[in-house]
């Protein structure tokens, strides 16, 4: 079921924003964004054409500073919809964060020995690595999108699985190929970190790729 959904995911929202990276005068808006987010959020973004330089208009980037803090005012949801889950926040060499998602552990856990934070090599979970969403300009990697699909799978399906978000740059500070870099770092990462891996009790051997909107455009990279 998760390989499917994140498969799902990818195929619908792959490229509806991914020109961004490449021609400075699209606008970002797709259908997802403007679900999740309210309308100032998104008439903001739609009205500006971010260069993915630092050329950008000071009318440019104060509509783009306030829709950045729309969306975040509008992720409230992620906390309240993620009870019950742990949360984690890991730095990597550099700087680059992950966000680490668990979720609530069943009520009569198996034998839950083995490792340090007991977790037992039977009860490794898969893992999800996520790339968020926005238009490569917004949305933090505490997003309320990723929270709604990890709580649907599980309440729904019963897919217990880590989910790792990636928090990468965004333009226009940080032009392409930044977003694409700090994606793969934290791939390689989530996939190669023996250390990563059992302190989150997730099974490097069964590891997908996922992301929303320009997310999934750079997971599909």
């Amino acid at each position: 079921a998760l390989t499917a959904a994140g498969r799902r995911a990818g195929d619908a929202m792959g490229c509806c924003t991914s020109g961004l990276l490449c021609n400075p005068n699209l606008t970002c808006t797709d259908a997802i964004f403007q679900s999740l987010y309210s309308n100032s959020a998104v008439k903001a973004v739609s009205a500006v054409r971010v260069p993915l330089s630092n050329d950008t208009t000071e009318d440019e980037r104060r509509l783009l500073a306030r829709a950045r803090a729309d969306v975040e005012g509008n992720n409230s949801q992620y906390e309240k919809t993620l009870v019950g889950w742990s949360i984690d926040e890991v730095t990597l060499d550099g700087g680059l964060k992950l966000i680490v998602h668990r979720p609530p552990e069943p009520a009569m856990a198996a034998n839950p020995v083995a490792n340090g934070n007991g977790y037992h090599k039977d009860e490794l979970l898969p893992v999800m690595y996520w790339v968020h969403g926005g238009g490569y300009i917004m949305v933090p990697a505490r997003d309320a999108y990723i929270a709604l699909f990890m709580t649907k799978l599980y309440q729904k399906k019963r897919t217990r699985a880590v989910y790792i978000c990636i928090d990468y740059r965004v333009a226009p500070e940080h032009p392409f190929p930044a977003a694409y870099e700090d994606s793969l770092k934290g791939l390689e990462a989530v996939g190669t970190n023996a250390e990563l891996a059992e302190r989150f009790g997730y099974d490097p051997d069964r590891l997908h790729v996922g992301g929303a909107s320009a997310g999934a455009a750079l997971a599909g990279c």
